[in-house]
């Protein structure tokens, strides 16, 4: 993770980022917890942090963590991907994702991809600067994902 703009320093955001997976390790010990979005970039300002919950089941990981933080889009839900989130200050969201998914894809793979090619990272750039709507994030999400090169169950 790099250096944030603005906002918190680095370190607070690193503490942050260690208080709420140690908040989930509580709920869900066996869950592997990353940071992703653009907390990635260094662009945490302190309005929202984005966490990826990797667990074997996870319907039974949203059961356990649906008593500390609030669920997100339940109606989405799927047997790969729940989320949560807590409105804060700051907001964060939790997205809980089974490896080699779908939602392990979208949320954690792609990112990876997307901070490992200059040219996806300047594309996002643009995007972002030119005020990327959901529906506009959402379609170059799944270009990226295209471009892992697997079939997420």
């Amino acid at each position: 993770m790099k250096g944030s703009e603005a906002g918190l320093s680095l370190a607070q955001t690193d503490a942050l980022v260690a208080r709420h997976a140690r908040r989930i390790r509580e709920a869900v010990p066996e869950a592997s917890t990353s940071v992703s979005g653009s907390t990635l970039l260094g662009r945490y300002g302190g309005h929202d942090l984005d966490l990826v919950v990797l667990v074997p089941d996870v319907a039974d990981a949203a059961a356990r963590l649906r008593s500390v933080y609030p669920p997100l889009y339940e109606d989405e839900w799927r047997d790969d991907w729940a989320a949560f989130r807590l409105p804060g200050p700051p907001q964060v969201d939790i997205v809980v994702t089974k490896l080699g998914t779908k939602g392990d894809a979208h949320h954690r793979r792609a990112w990876e991809l997307l901070l490992a090619d200059d040219a996806l990272m300047a594309e996002y750039e643009r995007l972002k600067t030119a005020g990327m709507d959901s529906v506009q994030k959402a379609a170059f999400f799944e270009r990226v994902v295209g471009r892992l090169g697997d079939s997420p169950s």
